[in-house]
């Protein structure tokens, strides 16, 4: 079962993580003080994820990092100079046609909406992305590698 307080929301909290070994850690810091139910949470190890994307054609390496408390998802494209940093928030949105994309400057990362569904879905809170292109591998153009990746340990 997922780590929250109170005995009626554990219980009626779904199991969305299979028991048994998985690659999350709870941070020690409250997701937001209006959200007191669970901790925070980000990777027990790096995940790493490679694969073609879907608007270049360009072999594409993710790494997705552990991060420290209240870091959030944050992108960083190693393959640009300075390797800048690109929030995963709605500051950062750009308009793209059917994906969603984010940019800082001229860097940009897109599409990124399976991997923070994937994300969000595992209550992970706190990961740098890294990747060296920029677009993410397609895989199978579904979540589910990035699930598998996520949740992958020794």
């Amino acid at each position: 079962m997922l780590p929250v307080s109170g005995a009626s929301l554990a219980q009626e909290m779904p199991q969305i993580i299979p028991p048994g070994k998985h690659n999350l850690k709870d941070n020690q810091t409250q997701l937001s003080q209006d959200s007191p139910c669970r901790l925070q949470r980000t990777l027990r190890k790096p995940a790493e994820i490679q694969g073609v994307g879907f608007f270049t054609g360009a072999d594409v390496s993710m790494t997705l990092l552990p991060a420290d408390e209240n870091h959030g998802i944050v992108f960083q494209r190693t393959d640009l100079k300075n390797s800048p940093l690109i929030p995963a928030t709605i500051e950062y949105t750009v308009e793209r046609h059917r994906r969603t994309a984010i940019a800082n400057g001229d860097a940009s990362v897109e599409p990124t909406e399976h991997l923070l569904a994937a994300l969000y879905g595992l209550q992970v809170d706190n990961c740098l992305v890294q990747l060296n292109a920029p677009e993410l591998p397609g895989c199978d153009g579904s979540a589910q590698a990035f699930v598998d990746a996520i949740l992958q340990s020794d």
